[in-house]
């Protein structure tokens, strides 16, 4: 890698969704795999990588756990999002018949977004690290009983072959990742015409009253502030923290405001300030 070369690390290895992606996103970066996600957030703590690409959610399957717990544990924020229209293959090796699969590997979040043709294959489930990990264990399985649930990148790439594809659930299966870098020096300029979102964790673990949720959003309606997304972190019944997406830049008078009324009730720290990326129609808005 040259010295201005710049690098973005995805889980797992070549033929996963999130490399696909990174190929999207950030075509001038040099892709470099991680075996999961906290290796991959370490990477960016490190400065080995200048960024990191993580699914966040899907349109069928919900949101990451993993990504969304680790979010809170880091000093790094999201910097830009992108959406990826998910078309599931099954593959397998050649010569495999479909009526001879009794396992499917896949990562969990695949197994999630493809429960209805599993079960009318009747085959088991079987999780793996990544879409990608499990095609080259399938490639290199025996007994002609075993398939993965995996983008058709996967056929060039591991020697395999597509016994069906758009096996997804829904129709429409879309999954949204986001870009996570070291926190940069200012905000994104803002730009006429341009929509902007602004992430923040509210709240704090070591609340013992557990936070007042009706309140923060109080403060953001007063505001005429759009929440986008939310996720709750609980500690035993109370909700202790809110992870939010809103739909302003960070800079906005209305988004200061907030805050800082915020402020008054709990704790804000600011999870980053990105420009939008087109949201496709079977996202919510």
């Amino acid at each position: 890698m040259t010295p201005t070369e710049k690098s973005v690390a995805y889980l797992g290895i070549p033929g996963t969704y999130t490399y696909i992606s990174c190929t999207e996103k950030l075509p001038d970066y040099k892709l470099v795999p991680r075996p999961g996600f906290r290796e991959c957030l370490e990477a960016v703590e490190k400065g080995e990588v200048d960024a990191t690409l993580m699914a966040i959610e899907n349109s069928t399957a919900g949101r990451v756990e993993a990504v969304h717990h680790l979010l809170r544990d880091t000093s790094l924020v999201i910097t830009g999002e992108h959406f990826h229209s998910v078309k599931h293959c099954l593959l397998a090796p050649e010569g495999t018949s479909l009526d001879n699969v009794t396992e499917i590997l896949s990562h969990e979040q695949a197994l999630k977004q493809c429960k209805l043709f599993i079960a009318r294959q009747g085959a088991t489930p079987i999780p793996c690290s990544g879409t990608a990990v499990a095609a080259k264990l399938v490639a290199q399985s025996e007994g002609g009983n075993k398939a993965v649930i995996a983008a058709e990148l996967c056929v060039e790439l591991y020697q395999l072959s597509v016994l069906k594809r758009d096996i997804q659930d829904m129709k429409v299966n879309t999954t949204r990742f986001i870009v996570i870098q070291k926190p940069p020096q200012t905000p994104p300029p803002q730009i006429a015409g341009k929509a902007y979102g602004t992430s923040m964790l509210i709240g704090s673990n070591d609340n013992v009253d557990g936070l007042d949720v009706v309140k923060v959003f109080d403060c953001i309606s007063a505001q005429g502030l759009t929440v986008s997304k939310m996720e709750t972190y609980a500690g035993n019944i109370q909700i202790k923290q809110i992870y939010i997406e809103l739909r302003c830049h960070s800079e906005s008078d209305a988004c200061r405001k907030a805050c800082a009324n915020i402020e008054l009730i709990t704790t804000v720290r600011p999870m980053g300030c990105y420009e939008l990326a087109d949201r496709p129609s079977d996202i919510s808005a």
